[in-house]
């Protein structure tokens, strides 16, 4: 990709090959990905939100997203008579980009990352207020087979991330099919805490 005016290089690396692995290491992917499929109600716990709000703030931190819908139950629905508004617990969503895999399993992160940790601490503190709150991994990578927190690297990020899951965080992992012209979400593969 050609790079703008005052860009320190010319261009960005965004695709390599890996021992005949494609692996896309441009991080702003995984994020247009969810997006794409919130849109497209490709994520079946999300169907009942309606509005996406980017870069919502919470805390001290800026999250990817936040997902709301406030439903109205029709009279004639058995209510009881006159319709009403049903809320439904708005949605945080925080997305990471994972390109590392070792033994079939993608890890994350694969460097330390303090605003990674301070995340999933928002994210545990926005479900005792009352909110609903998810992490997606977006596995930039096809080989995967499963997730895994990098202890090794980064054992205060990974822990937050078992904390954050522990206390309501709903937590999902999803490799893409990378081609050279093609990026996109393919299957959920499990969790390993």
């Amino acid at each position: 990709m050609q790079g703008g005016y005052k860009r320190k290089t010319r261009y960005t690396l965004v695709l390599v090959d890996y021992e005949g692995i494609l692996v896309s290491i441009d991080s702003r992917v995984p994020n247009e990905l969810v997006y794409d499929g919130l849109k497209k109600k490709f994520f079946s716990r999300f169907h009942e939100y309606n509005h996406i709000k980017r870069e919502a703030g919470f805390g001290n931190s800026r999250l990817d997203f936040q997902l709301s819908k406030s439903a109205f139950v029709p009279a004639n629905s058995g209510s009881g008579g006159k319709g009403k508004a049903v809320n439904i617990p708005d949605c945080l969503v925080e997305v990471k980009s994972v390109s590392l895999v070792h033994n079939n399993k993608a890890l994350f992160p694969d460097a330390p990352t303090v605003r990674g940790a301070r995340h999933m601490k928002e994210l545990k503190n926005a479900v005792s207020s009352g909110f609903r709150a998810d992490v997606i991994f977006i596995i930039q990578r096809g080989d995967a087979e499963s997730f895994a927190p990098n202890f090794a690297m980064d054992p205060d990020f990974s822990g937050a991330l078992r904390e954050a899951s522990e206390n309501g965080v709903n937590i999902s992992a999803y490799t893409c099919q990378v081609t050279e012209k093609l990026i996109s979400i393919r299957q959920e593969v499990p969790i390993i805490l």
